[in-house]
């Protein structure tokens, strides 16, 4: 750019020079620069345009791909598909981030639970996506993240996730306790959701239930002990229950 108004400026010089016109020099070049300078923001802004558009097109083309990846799990296209992705983009609407967020949160509660129950309870899977997204919008972890607490926890206290009514009862129960002991105690949710990959097995065998066991992994928490290390610790203490 900078040789191209040297050029011009040459151009320019030598016919105002002739008449001696050194004025109109002054007047052309900043012009010319002021034109220049125009043109430099209009291609920014065709910039902006175009690295917009094309954040718009690859988030489509995401939303496209995971929407395909439910329909493949789940084996539904047209209508069927179609409510979920709606579903999805209400979710996104209504708790922020993403269709594609949601879908993937779908995707995991389906290859977790199983298929065939959320076929015909649609409703069950949209409230277990629901509570993914209220829990993740109150402890700040990702959707992600929310979605292996709930999901993991659920099977490792050895709930009936076949039945796509009691999932989503549970769920809506097992994100308050979540939420409710994390902001008693010192142990955050994914820390939690660690330690009960560890130790949910046992507790379900002496019958100790979520609420019950949310408890006492927050009293280990005040011992210093979180996640998978307050997990096993427990796990260790109810063996011993059990040999007992």
């Amino acid at each position: 750019m900078a040789n191209s108004l040297y050029d011009l400026f040459i151009r320019v010089s030598a016919q105002d020079a002739a008449s001696g016109v050194l004025g109109n020099i002054q007047s052309k070049v900043s012009t010319l620069a002021g034109r220049m300078a125009n043109f430099g923001l209009a291609s920014a802004g065709l910039q902006t345009m175009a690295s917009s558009l094309s954040d718009v097109s690859g988030k489509f083309t995401e939303y496209e791909a995971d929407l395909a990846a439910v329909g493949a799990i789940t084996g539904q296209t047209g209508k069927e598909l179609e409510k979920i992705g709606s579903d999805a983009r209400q979710l996104a609407k209504d708790f922020g981030g993403s269709a594609s967020d949601n879908l993937k949160s779908f995707q995991g509660i389906l290859s977790k639970f199983g298929v065939d129950q959320f076929k015909a309870a649609p409703e069950a899977l949209a409230t277990i996506a629901r509570n993914i997204n209220t829990l993740s919008a109150a402890s700040g972890d990702s959707a992600a993240q929310s979605m292996d607490v709930i999901a993991n926890s659920m099977l490792q206290m050895g709930i009936n996730t076949n039945d796509a009514g009691l999932a989503a009862k549970t769920s809506s129960e097992y994100i308050n306790i979540l939420a409710g002991s994390a902001q008693v105690g010192s142990a955050e949710i994914p820390q939690v959701g660690a330690a009960i990959l560890q130790a949910g097995v046992a507790a379900k065998s002496v019958n100790m239930n979520f609420l019950e066991t949310n408890t006492a992994l927050q009293v280990l928490g005040k011992g210093g002990k979180y996640g998978s290390e307050a997990g096993v610790a427990l796990r260790n203490v109810l063996n011993l229950m059990i040999k007992a």
